[in-house]
């Protein structure tokens, strides 16, 4: 079982993210990403958009689909910030992120 990549959890490391980031939008989500040595993900979603038990799904179906596909993804700190939440199964939410990190180019 592959090792999950690194977490941004602290808000003053997500600040530091979101000052010195490039944006990529969707529809439901946007990636805010800077070059690194590693891989770093850190997820945001806010309290508009459902109850716990609904954000917490989705943060879980981004953070899986990056440690699924972290061979893939050139290193980088990586925020995703959810605008709405995403769908309930995983293959809708991995077509999302696809989408996002190819136009960020952070797909090897």
């Amino acid at each position: 079982m592959p090792k999950p990549p690194s977490s941004i959890k602290k808000p003053a490391r997500f600040k530091e993210v979101f000052k010195e980031a490039q944006k990529v939008f969707a529809d439901k989500a946007t990636l805010l990403y800077s070059q690194a040595k590693t891989l770093e993900i850190g997820v945001t979603i806010s309290k508009k958009q459902g109850g716990a038990v609904r954000r917490n799904r989705s943060r879980r179906l981004v953070r899986e689909f990056f440690r699924l596909n972290q061979e893939t993804i050139k290193p980088a700190e990586i925020v995703i910030v959810l605008r709405r939440p995403l769908p309930e199964n995983y293959i809708e939410t991995s077509q999302i992120m696809l989408k996002l990190l190819r136009k960020a180019g952070l797909v090897k």
